[in-house]
């Protein structure tokens, strides 16, 4: 079981309806890193002068090895998702981000949920949701779906003065997803401190 999709506010709501079964979402599904203590270790030796391991950063290629989930889990989502009628759109070469598409109805077959639609409390709209947290049947670790609700849209943290005639008629950029989510192809993680070292002359990956 996956936590943390169901918004809070669903709780307090009464359903509108549900989300229509054809209805196309694009999903995000991530992978859990492997061997988060070790790899907490290693971060505790770069960043510790008295290491002889200080500052000797991880190209994103040894990252992957190291700590990255595995090839064959990777494939195993893959798979899963195309046996649940979902398409892969994008694939990643860290693996720990899998773009998916498919129906309303497929995507609540695999995370066995229900998508209902709700009022939202503090906007004039209506958002859809889960009815529970997803779970899927798979022995493969999965971290996070990104894109199972809609409660909170993203928004520019850039704040311009009322007085401005772009803040009246600025329009927020959104996200490829379904409502404006992001996917995993709207952003590029960079892990902080792994860079890759050329010649002696370390440069930001």
């Amino acid at each position: 079981m996956l936590h943390g999709h169901v918004p809070a506010a669903v709780g307090k709501l009464s359903a509108v309806g549900n989300f229509p079964p054809t209805n196309q979402l694009h999903l995000a599904i991530g992978l859990p890193l492997r061997n988060p203590a070790a790899l907490d270790e290693l971060l505790q030796q770069i960043y510790d002068p008295a290491s002889p391991k200080f500052r000797q950063y991880l190209t994103p290629g040894q990252f992957t090895e190291q700590f990255g989930p595995t090839e064959s889990d990777y494939q195993r989502v893959i798979a899963f998702a195309q046996s649940n009628g979902l398409t892969v759109t994008a694939t990643h070469g860290n693996r720990v981000l899998l773009d998916v598409s498919g129906s309303v109805w497929a995507i609540e077959k695999m995370f066995n949920v229900t998508l209902r639609l709700y009022q939202h409390p503090r906007e004039p709209r209506e958002f859809f949701a889960p009815d529970v947290e997803p779970s899927v049947d798979l022995d493969v670790p999965l971290a996070d779906v990104s894109g199972l609700n809609n409660y909170a849209l993203p928004h520019p943290k850039n704040i311009i003065g009322s007085h401005s005639a772009v803040a009246v008629n600025a329009v927020p950029r959104m996200g490829s997803g379904s409502g404006g989510t992001y996917l995993g192809a709207d952003s590029r993680i960079d892990l902080p401190g792994l860079v890759e070292l050329h010649g002696g002359a370390a440069h930001d990956r």
